[in-house]
């Protein structure tokens, strides 16, 4: 049964909670600053902002490009694994749906975003988020437009073969948003709150390692979950001096190189080079410069080249 649900009430829904916390987390990383500015924050926010209005117009205008969008389409015709499995008499409970729906995209965005990193024609849009030589609550939407429309599709593709819960995908987008800025935020979790945390959720420590020079960007993918990095042995345990990390990429730390227009115009320019650096974080398949967890729970007994982790 299709529930009495639109499109514009999934955008109100969402609206309401991504301004709020969007508010809060702002507020939070003022407060409670977990690094300092490489940039303030009139060098960076105009262009990181001008990003987040023309990726949520895209999303916005695309048919199919808000998650429930594509689940109320997949309703209306009457398609996806869950209807055709009730076709056949296989029933699925509604709680399963939501459980299942919830795990299959969170990974969907997990395997997404590392073919960002593998793939030069992904890399080349990805790589206007990694450029921001700061980590904060903007930095969370901080996407360009061109890597907004794919993603988004992409994503829709999966709601719509899953035939997922118009609500189930709804809550999904809310989760995704508010857990990006949550753990892009610039704010200091008490660290043995964010190492029992990052057991089960991205955390702002877990995913600063992401971000960081030191990693070649190319590790900790998570969005939501820890355990796809996890399972899939893409996790590196973060470093208790995270104020030292390098964030971004050594070929993007001129302020104009952030400016609205700028950031439009990145994926089509060739980076600068400096003969005497070479970006870890520029183009697929660049190897890590520390250890990796070789199973899921070995980061917390094991320190190797500096990085610990331990569960107190």
């Amino acid at each position: 049964m299709i529930p009495e649900f639109t499109a514009e009430t999934a955008d109100q829904w969402r609206g309401a909670v991504f301004f709020g916390l969007a508010a809060v987390f702002i507020v939070a990383e003022s407060l409670f600053p977990d690094r300092p500015r490489a940039m303030t924050r009139r060098q960076r926010w105009p262009g990181n902002f001008l990003l987040v209005v023309l990726g949520g117009a895209i999303a916005r205008f695309l048919p199919v490009g808000a998650l429930a969008g594509a689940a109320l389409f997949a309703h209306a015709q009457g398609i996806g694994a869950f209807h055709w499995l009730t076709s056949a008499g296989i029933g699925v409970p509604v709680w399963a749906q939501w459980i299942i729906s919830l795990l299959v995209l969170d990974f969907a965005v997990w395997a997404f975003h590392l073919a960002a990193h593998r793939i030069p024609f992904l890399w080349v849009f990805h790589r206007v988020h990694h450029a921001d030589p700061d980590i904060d609550v903007t930095t969370a939407l901080r996407f360009h437009p061109g890597e907004i429309a794919l993603s988004s599709l992409y994503k829709a593709g999966f709601v719509i073969f899953l035939g997922a819960p118009v609500l189930a995908a709804v809550l999904f987008e809310m989760i995704l948003n508010g857990l990006a800025m949550f753990n892009h935020a610039n704010w200091r979790i008490p660290p043995r709150i964010d190492r029992i945390l990052r057991l089960f959720v991205v955390t702002p420590a877990f995913h600063r390692m992401h971000h960081a020079m030191e990693t070649g960007h190319n590790r900790n993918f998570g969005f939501c979950l820890s355990i796809w990095d996890q399972l899939f042995g893409q996790m590196v345990v973060p470093t208790a001096d995270r104020a030292a990390l390098q964030i971004g990429l050594p070929e993007y730390r001129a302020t104009r190189q952030h400016s609205p227009l700028a950031l439009l115009v990145q994926p089509f320019v060739p980076p600068p080079r400096d003969p005497s650096q070479k970006s870890l974080g520029d183009g697929p398949l660049r190897s890590c410069a520390v250890p990796l967890c070789s199973a899921p729970w070995s980061a917390f007994t094991k320190v190797e080249s500096g990085f610990r982790l331990n569960v107190l």
